[in-house]
């Protein structure tokens, strides 16, 4: 083997681990984050029932839920970059697709318009699922303090809020996910298709 050939092995797999680092830094930063806020919400309902409810502290929990839900957007389009990276590297440079798990290893396999195989529930839906819970209760402890102290007028609010954020989610930030899911399938099937050197 030339070294020209092994330098390019060996960038390869440098590039493939470099990928997977930061993808998995991508998942421990979300998990930080969500410990934290857990500590900060837990605090913060604890503050409540001693000092009584007021509404600065459903408000500082309305803003910290969005932005949590944010967060958690956020470090979601680089870590489905990189893994995707990881993974097309795998397959089409090793040719290790029997080892795939983002993209289908046989070509009966239910996928996406992107080309991953499909799946019925990710962590990430659940990360996002519990932040727009805590908005939506947050928004009921927000309204209980103005005032309101109807059960029912309380559940109405906590459930429009809820859906108006999980429809922001589904209409704005899924379509961003989705682009980026795209972008790499079309990178993947741009690779299968060029002709080797």
């Amino acid at each position: 083997m030339n070294s020209g050939v092994a330098d390019k092995a060996g960038n390869l797999r440098k590039v493939y681990e470099q990928c997977w680092l930061h993808a998995r830094h991508n998942e421990n930063e979300r998990l930080w984050f969500t410990n934290i806020y857990a500590l900060v919400v837990g605090g913060a309902l604890a503050f409540m029932s001693q000092a009584g409810l007021n509404w600065y502290i459903p408000s500082f929990l309305i803003g910290f839920s969005l932005i949590g839900l944010l967060m958690c957007h956020a470090l979601r389009i680089p870590w489905i970059k990189y893994s995707r990276m990881a993974e097309i590297i795998m397959r089409r440079e090793w040719q290790l697709a029997d080892y795939s798990v983002i993209y289908p290893r046989d070509e009966q396999a239910s996928t996406y318009g992107s080309g991953e195989t499909k799946k019925r529930f990710s962590l990430h839906g659940a990360f996002c699922l519990f932040y727009m819970f805590m908005f939506a209760l947050s928004v009921i402890f927000l309204v209980q303090a103005v005032g309101c102290k109807h059960i029912i007028g309380n559940s109405i609010a906590g459930a429009v809020s809820f859906a108006g954020i999980f429809l922001v989610y589904r209409k704005v930030l899924v379509r961003i996910e989705e682009k980026a899911h795209l972008e790499m399938g079309e990178l993947d099937r741009k690779k299968a298709t060029k002709p080797p050197d």
